[in-house]
């Protein structure tokens, strides 16, 4: 069980901070691609 809650907050994680950087790099014209994949 502690598997799956730790994948599942990872996943979550995982998932709105990508979205996050993106969001947030659409404002920032210096960001691009590259900063959004390092985020």
């Amino acid at each position: 069980m502690k598997k799956f809650v730790a994948e599942l907050i990872g996943t979550f994680m995982l998932v709105f901070v990508g979205t996050g950087a993106v969001v947030f790099g659409n404002g920032l014209d210096g960001l691009g691609h590259l900063g959004i994949a390092f985020a």
